[in-house]
């Protein structure tokens, strides 16, 4: 499968995408994944939520894709952790 998206494409890093498997449930105009699997290379692995607003939210363990479908952000686990300090540090 190939990703149309070039900027979805360049936050996770490649334009190919083998098989698709998913469990999710909607709810409140929001796919909610519980499981979101996908074939590589590289083989991901993720949970999170995209909304019909195109809103997205992903955990891919290694890295986490937020934002929106047509403007996504890759986050690195250390960027991530120091967002999180820095609002703990705020209150």
């Amino acid at each position: 499968m190939r990703i149309q998206d070039a900027a979805l494409a360049e936050a996770l890093h490649t334009d190919r995408l083998g098989a698709v498997a998913a469990d999710v449930k909607v709810h409140e105009r929001t796919l909610h994944f519980t499981r979101l699997s996908i074939a590589g290379p590289p083989p991901l692995q993720a949970n999170g939520s995209v909304g019909f607003d195109r809103r997205l939210d992903l955990d891919f363990q290694s890295f986490r894709l937020a934002g929106t479908l047509s403007e996504p952000r890759r986050i690195a686990p250390n960027e991530l952790a120091r967002r999180q300090d820095k609002v703990g540090q705020e209150k």
